[in-house]
């Protein structure tokens, strides 16, 4: 399955090994709106193919705008008990802001895309 990103925040864990080595690990959120009009949050792990250029560093809430494909994410715990997850591939992308910008509010996203809608045209 194609996925296609268009000026998502990025987040950012970063992590050290024993050795001293760090590595960084990517997520997008993905949210739903409940009938009592609260979010659902959850992450999704963004993976980029080794041919993505991206800068040396990115902080949390970076903007990015990305092409790639629905894949899994498997690897074996701790534990060792073998964990599934759904993983956005990333063959395409680009870092719109490395810096981190305070979230637009919805008045300025209907503005930017030019559409409004009021709460009771909402289907939930």
């Amino acid at each position: 399955m194609n996925v296609t990103g268009e000026r998502e925040k990025l987040w950012v864990n970063h992590h050290k090994r024993e050795d001293g080595s760090t590595w960084d690990e990517y997520s997008v959120s993905v949210s739903s709106k409940n009938q009592d009009g609260k979010y659902t949050n959850a992450y999704m792990k963004l993976k980029f193919a080794k041919a993505v250029s991206l800068p040396e560093e990115i902080h949390n809430g970076s903007l990015v705008t990305f092409k790639g494909f629905l894949t899994v994410d498997a690897y074996k715990d701790r534990t060792g008990n073998e964990v599934k997850k759904p993983m956005i591939m990333a063959m395409e992308a680009q870092i719109i802001s490395p810096e981190q910008k305070p979230t637009p509010s919805y008045d300025d996203v209907a503005e930017d895309y030019g559409f409004e809608m009021a709460d009771d045209e909402i289907p939930f």
